[in-house]
């Protein structure tokens, strides 16, 4: 390789590999536009190159000089004083130096997988990116005044607060992204949710382009993007904020923004419309760029469970999953539907990681009460004649649970899941955890971060690997138990009533239904063995919170596309990942988007859907202190933008719907 070649694949990386790279007046904190959080990205990819064109260059140069001194050895007299040493020497020297160039290579080709833009899109990029940081206040001032609404779907009271947020985001996508349809959609007994539908590209009729979709032009694209603005309840005084007073009042400290909702998931929602304001601008009026037909769904029960979304799709399926005939119409063509769903919903592991999601638990949840006397009683009038409810569910709660080895008691349980330990773990999930064991933090810095010794939860004695049991094993969890007082000092009172939140995780293969009911038998049964006789009472309740196993095709275009995105936004290889989370629409999403495929167009094929979102763990969802780092905003709004433009450029395509039995037998 010339010195000139090695120069030029540097200046090819800087161009076109990070196209983000390219603003001309950075920011403090940041390298010509990528955020601080970025920086190791960049660099890591610089040195890779530089690295690869020296060993290179290294390689030749001794190899050239092993092959003269070899056959100077071979000519009598010429190097009579020929140190045999030297040249062993010499030769291991031209091997190593050759498989580390090999080596570093073969990294920079993964990291170039990346580079899927053509030079118009990343001219797009570049500019977007300049504009977006030209007026980044004014789209983070979006973020602080939406996590001001109180949007705590579980509360009742504050339909107010709903409708108002859901007015503002109705206000930005009409008068900011340009949406030329937008819904509100309000049902008795539901939250309201907004569905948008907004046109990008060329001006002319969008259904002249749609006619032509079968043919060599350029076609129409279309996805549906979904998140929720509703939130989890948050008291800053009682649950122990430290930031602020009052959680739904942002706080910003070392460059994060500190309220309820700010990372789950109003970010995610902000960064996707801010992506869609900027690229408004440079989309408009393109002679070379197709249509870009871009879906909004945002709901606001999610963190209840997402109890209407079911509904929800059924009555606006046409309107959601098909394409529309016109630019002003949000009326479906027949036979015409869309390419790709994303959830901006979801996270990442860690700052400098990305992490590819394939696959997400269900979820159930139950309440279990368990009653005595009709109201509390004096302690000292009547302990030790009347049963105490408190002492009930414990022994109740501590059923659900074999003490040894963590595993649930739940009769039919495990049943359909095709493994039961380690060593027989379907490939799919043994390539996963092997790849997260080079890229994610071990079982012991996972362990200190929560300020624990070691990760004891679930099946440890069957799954060592903790990613293992988040990952691919269901759980029983009891997140929450109360009854009598807990406040200041003693009230000699026993409690009329004790409760119990039980909250299920799901893997693919078991019957959800099935062991909700299994659950409430086993309450059951051991109330009239343990409790009735006692005089106590007992109820097992569904809480109608409830989400499928969400598995993603790791093989489909858009897995694809959020692979490259993330490539272009981390620098290094991408992970994937499976997450112990649930978001029920996703699950419903993906149902309900093949059952409209084969509605319309008679295929038994699936719209692909991918996950797209920059939430960590250090952000402390429902939790005191929920925050969001602007780096990471900043970076969202990038790689938004650079999915955008990949979905231009995507050849049209629909990937199958992944079985349970399928994905697990499929290797990465």
């Amino acid at each position: 390789m010339r010195l000139d070649q090695g120069r030029a694949l540097i200046r090819v990386s800087l161009v076109v590999g990070h196209p983000l790279v390219h603003t001309d007046n950075p920011r403090p904190g940041e390298i010509r536009g990528i955020p601080r959080s970025s920086h190791r990205s960049v660099k890591t990819y610089i040195t890779i190159d530089v690295l690869s064109i020296i060993l290179v260059r290294l390689h030749s140069t001794i190899t050239m000089l092993c092959t003269r001194l070899t056959l100077c050895a071979f000519v009598k007299h010429r190097t009579p004083h020929m140190n045999q040493w030297r040249l062993l020497f010499l030769i291991s020297l031209s091997v190593l130096s050759g498989l580390s160039a090999w080596y570093y290579v073969v990294h920079l080709g993964r990291v170039r997988v990346g580079e899927t833009l053509s030079v118009h899109a990343v001219r797009a990029l570049r500019q977007a990116v300049l504009d977006y940081n030209a007026d980044r206040e004014r789209f983070r001032d979006w973020l602080r005044e939406l996590v001001r609404y109180r949007t705590v779907s579980s509360q009742l009271g504050n339909e107010a607060e709903f409708r108002a947020c859901v007015e503002r985001l109705r206000g930005i996508a009409q008068n900011d992204v340009g949406c030329e349809v937008v819904h509100v959609v309000e049902r008795h007994g539901r939250r309201p949710a907004l569905l948008a539908q907004c046109t990008f590209g060329r001006e002319h009729a969008l259904h002249e382009v749609l006619q032509s979709r079968s043919s060599g032009a350029l076609p129409a694209r279309g996805v549906l993007f979904y998140g929720h603005y509703d939130v989890q309840p948050a008291d800053a005084r009682e649950d122990g904020w430290t930031t602020t007073a009052d959680a739904f009042q942002p706080a910003e400290l070392d460059g994060r923004i500190y309220a309820r909702g700010a990372s789950d998931d109003k970010a995610g929602v902000v960064t996707l419309l801010t992506a869609l304001t900027i690229l408004r601008r440079h989309l408009s009026g393109e002679d070379e760029a197709p249509p870009l037909v871009v879906k909004l769904l945002f709901e606001g029960e999610e963190e209840t469970g997402s109890p209407g979304f079911e509904r929800l799709l059924e009555d606006h399926a046409d309107f959601l999953f098909g394409m529309p005939c016109g630019n002003q119409s949000a009326d479906a063509c027949p036979g015409k539907v869309l390419d790709f769903i994303v959830s901006v919903d979801g996270g990442q592991v860690d700052e400098r990681t990305g992490a590819l999601l394939l696959g997400m638990r269900g979820a159930a949840a139950f309440q279990i009460d368990v009653h005595g006397p009709q109201n509390d009683v004096h302690s000292g009038q009547w302990g030790g004649a009347v049963a105490n409810p408190l002492q009930g569910i414990a022994g109740l709660v501590a059923s659900l649970h074999d003490s040894e080895t963590g595993a649930a008691r739940i009769a039919g349980f495990y049943n359909g899941i095709p493994y039961s330990n380690m060593s027989s773990l379907p490939p799919i999930y043994a390539a996963a955890l092997q790849g997260a064991k080079r890229k994610l933090p071990s079982e012991k810095a996972a362990a200190q971060s929560l300020g624990l010794s070691t990760l004891g939860g679930g099946e440890h004695a069957l799954f060592p690997s903790y990613l293992a049991r988040l990952w691919f094993r269901p759980t029983l969890e009891i997140v929450g138990i109360g009854g009598g007082y807990v406040g200041e000092g003693i009230r000699g009172a026993i409690p009329a009533r004790a409760t119990a939140k039980i909250l299920m995780r799901l893997v693919p293969g078991q019957d959800a239904r099935g062991i909700a009911i299994a659950l409430c038998d086993h309450v059951q049964r051991y109330a009239q063995q343990h409790l009735e006789d006692r005089g106590l009472r007992c109820r097992c309740q569904n809480l109608s919170f409830f989400a499928e196993p969400f598995v993603s095709d790791p093989e489909s275009a858009l897995v694809s596309l959020v692979r490259a995105t993330l490539l272009a936004a981390y620098g290094s290889s991408v992970v994937p990942v499976y997450s112990g989370a649930s978001i029920p629409a996703l699950s419903l999403l993906q149902t309900h988007g093949k059952r409209y495929v084969a509605r319309v167009t008679n295929r038994s094929t699936a719209i692909p859907i991918g996950v797209l979102a920059f939430a960590l763990p250090s952000d402390r969802n429902h939790g005191p202190d929920e925050n969001f780092a602007w780096a990471r905003f900043d970076r969202a709004v990038h790689c938004y933008l650079h999915l955008l433009l990949s979905v231009l450029e995507a050849p049209q395509s629909t990937a199958p719907l992944p079985s349970a039995p399928a994905i697990v037998s499929r290797n990465i």
